[in-house]
């Protein structure tokens, strides 16, 4: 019974990983879009575009950095070996390593 849970318990963080990963990789790219709208637009449409660029960037990273951090801080208390803590520990801080080297990326291109 007790391992049963013990892979419910890893199997809910592996799909919580996936979810923030794959919410992260669409924010980014909608904001690329946005941005190649933005530098493809003239006059005084680019403030309209730039708002909503602004605004939906903005609102992602919020909602990407929410999610990380839901899973950076999920807690492991199922494990007794050491090494298992910190493999887990490791593993829960992939998310926010991906949003900002992400977020580094689109701040080079921009």
């Amino acid at each position: 019974m007790f391992e049963f849970l013990v892979q419910d318990k890893v199997n809910h963080l592996h799909w919580k990983m996936i979810k923030v990963n794959v919410v992260i990789l669409t924010s980014f790219a909608i904001s690329l879009f946005w941005i190649d709208l933005l530098q493809g637009a003239e006059g005084s449409s680019q403030i309209v575009i730039g708002f909503f660029a602004l605004s939906f960037i903005i609102a992602s990273s919020l909602v990407a950095v929410w999610m990380a951090l839901q899973v950076a801080t999920w807690q492991v208390s199922f494990t007794e070996n050491k090494i298992e803590q910190c493999v887990f520990k490791l593993y829960r801080q992939v998310p926010m390593v991906f949003f900002s080297s992400l977020l580094i990326t689109a701040l080079l291109q921009i």
